[in-house]
């Protein structure tokens, strides 16, 4: 028998976040057919120290990671536009004030916004319709 996973915000919050991750460390989408015939460069520690090339990139993600990765991406899609663009900032690392100025909203607004996208996409995920007189603001979600 299997078990009914439900969701919360903080594993929606999460998820989101390791989405993020997986696309940051993504390698840059290159022209189509366009290669490099030239060896790649051996440097030795000594060298690599003197190059401005920074840190080593981290490894690849898994194509599980990135399978993850794409379905956390489509719970987006569940939100507006707008929505979508605040939550999507900042699990990318955004501060709450270049949040507010770039929204045009306050501090508390800007929260209140980015928990109530992830309540909804949490809703969504454990497919359980809110009722008209449920307030967004009920601090437990109805299926607990």
């Amino acid at each position: 028998m299997t078990e009914k996973v439900v969701w919360t915000e903080q594993d929606v919050e999460l998820e989101l976040k390791q989405a993020a991750d997986v696309i940051r460390v993504l390698p840059e989408p290159g022209v189509r057919g366009y290669y490099n015939l030239w060896p790649e460069i051996l440097r030795d520690s000594f060298e690599s120290r003197r190059t401005s090339e920074g840190p080593p990139l981290p490894a690849r993600p898994s194509p599980r990671n990135i399978t993850k990765m794409e379905a956390a991406l489509e719970w987006l899609r569940c939100l507006s536009r707008e929505d979508q663009r605040l939550v999507w900032a900042r699990v990318n690392g955004a501060r709450w004030k270049t949040i507010c100025w770039e929204f045009g909203i306050h501090r508390s607004t800007a929260s209140f916004r980015y928990r109530r996208a992830l309540f909804a996409i949490a809703v969504t995920i454990n497919q359980v319709k809110m009722s008209r007189h449920q307030s967004a603001r009920h601090s437990d979600p109805p299926w607990l």
